[in-house]
């Protein structure tokens, strides 16, 4: 890819290169309609100058089927953005960048044909699920272009098959992985205070600080790398103000903290300023697994969501109501909070502990046998259904544990 610093890049997409920038606050995605590298450039400079006069226009409304598909997708893609939020709309593009356009660039190649191969080629790579969602986005598309009075119709899917669940990439997990809290405080104490190499700003960033308030919040990471200090959290406050810009499921909420947490954002938070940044710190993580000897398996798959998974888990084992800690989640829906109450032998272990504790606190009725007397027929018949009760005291402190646990 070609660029300008700051201007505009260029980026060959099929036979032809393009050119992209932003200006006045819209974003362009223009056709040199050069196959060579060199007559491309002096295109794209020319086509920045003209947008930049005034000489040449948005096109938006002007489209005709002869217009390439590259710019019916962009000028699909800013009429979403008055009512799709960023995360959606750029969920889109990467869909259009990385599986449309290497595939077509007409908009009469849009048939049912080229739909079914579409379909069958993406289940050779992805699952289901996640050519569902890409088919979906492809059918707002077709909406929009038959608005626009591109397409007479909507587009025409062949049915997906009804045994096809696709491939899931090996490389991507398909659970979190499960840490105690013990093992987490572990791994909290061996990371560093800050990176030993400056970020692209030139500064060394906060390591240690940023996972202690993930496991302290249980925010995703994203919304904790877009906090800004006087925006999202003033000195004196005790809670966040979580905005539905920074918020995956546009869940706009008061997060209270923890001390701890309120201690982090007071010693490091720097007024107009991101908090902690959107650093990569996944090596830091690694390196501070494997000095805090966590699992060898667990190395392997420990990522930085995980720690997200790991306190939602633990509020929820320790009697976490689930709509609290949805609340704190930012889940809209407690079936989403109730994934993270899964089985766990660690949650077996700790009930069974606990039932176990409970009756130590009780005395042990007496029980007599019948066979070690035969004085008394009568009270070797009472003596053999004593054990009944002791068994029902036992089951009945389960059951309070439990109660007690909110489980």
């Amino acid at each position: 890819m070609a660029r300008r610093p700051g201007i505009w890049k260029i980026k060959l997409e099929g036979d032809t290169w393009y050119v992209r920038f932003t200006h006045d606050r819209r974003r362009y995605h223009l056709s040199t309609g050069e196959g060579e590298k060199g007559s491309a450039l002096e295109r794209a400079e020319k086509l920045y100058a003209d947008v930049l006069a005034g000489r040449l226009t948005p096109t938006r409304g002007q489209a005709t089927t002869s217009t390439p598909l590259v710019d019916l997708l962009q000028a699909w893609l800013e009429a979403l953005e008055s009512s799709y939020t960023p995360g959606t709309v750029g969920l889109y593009e990467t869909y259009a960048r990385a599986h449309w356009l290497p595939r077509w660039s007409r908009l009469e190649q849009l048939d049912e044909a080229a739909l079914g191969a579409y379909q069958r080629e993406r289940l050779a790579e992805v699952t289901r699920t996640t050519l569902r969602k890409e088919r979906a986005a492809l059918a707002r598309f077709g909406e929009w272009l038959k608005e626009q009075k591109l397409l007479a119709a909507p587009l025409v899917f062949p049915k997906l098959p009804g045994r096809a669940p696709g491939v899931r990439a090996t490389s991507r997990k398909t659970q979190a992985t499960e840490l105690g809290e013990q093992e987490v405080l572990r791994l909290l104490a061996e990371l560093p205070e800050r990176s030993t190499k400056p970020g692209a700003d030139g500064k060394r960033f906060l390591v240690r600080a940023y996972f202690r308030f993930l496991w302290e919040t249980a925010l995703r990471p994203a919304t904790v790398e877009a906090l800004v200090v006087g925006e999202h959290w003033r000195r004196g406050q005790r809670h966040l103000d979580v905005s539905a810009t920074i918020d995956k499921a546009r869940f706009a909420r008061r997060v209270p903290l923890t001390p701890t947490a309120l201690a982090i954002l007071e010693g490091v938070a720097e007024p107009g300023l991101p908090v902690f940044g959107g650093y990569d710190r996944r090596a830091y993580l690694k390196t501070a697994a494997r000095a805090a000897r966590l699992a060898p398996e667990k190395i392997r798959s420990l990522s930085v969501y995980d720690l997200r998974h790991a306190r939602l888990t633990y509020w929820v084992e320790h009697g976490g109501s689930l709509t609290a800690v949805a609340y704190l989640a930012g889940h809209r829906q407690v079936t989403t909070t109730a994934i993270y109450a899964k089985a766990t032998a660690r949650a077996a272990e700790s009930l069974v502990g606990q039932a176990r504790e409970a009756a130590k606190q009780r005395p042990a009725p007496l029980v007599r046998r019948a066979w070690d007397s035969g004085r008394d027929s009568g009270r070797a018949a009472k003596n053999d259904e004593r054990p009944a009760p002791c068994w029902a005291s036992f089951l009945s402190a389960i059951l309070k544990t439990c109660a007690k646990g909110g489980t």
